[in-house]
């Protein structure tokens, strides 16, 4: 069973790049030295979503800790029930509760632009490459 996962291993790493590379040489000879270019464009674009998931993994991860402190406290309350009855802190326990709430709705609205965010700008990113690189060859080599 264990010859079998290996071998997915070394299908998508042996395969991979080596695919890379053969896609990367025939385009050169359609394309010629722009492709080059445009496949340079690429990989240099391809940081930026990786720096914001990054950034969504972070909020993501307050948002789960909020969640967790809220959740923490609605149990320390239901547990002591009798006795913030009791001694009439009902409105101490509420306004904790309230304010954990909000900011972990807060942080959900966060955790939902970021998320926005980051996948607008992954489907936009090879539009923005396709018109850079074709303004720069079009626009800007037609000058010459």
């Amino acid at each position: 069973m264990l010859i079998y996962f290996y071998s997915d291993f070394f299908l998508v790493f042996g395969s991979v790049p080596v695919e890379i590379v053969l896609s990367v040489v025939f385009l050169y000879g359609l394309l010629g030295w722009s492709s080059i270019v445009g496949v340079a464009m690429m990989i240099v674009t391809m940081i930026i979503p990786g720096m914001l998931a990054k950034l969504l993994a972070k909020v993501e991860r307050r948002t789960r800790l909020a969640s967790d402190a809220r959740i923490e406290m609605m149990t320390e309350t239901l547990n002591s029930v009798r006795i913030i009855k009791f001694f009439g802190m009902e409105k101490v326990f509420l306004s904790r509760i309230r304010e954990k709430r909000e900011n972990e709705l807060w942080l959900a609205f966060l955790s939902m632009i970021y998320s926005l965010g980051f996948y607008t700008i992954s489907h936009l990113l090879p539009i923005i490459n396709m018109v850079c690189i074709s303004y720069w060859f079009n626009g800007l080599w037609s000058m010459f």
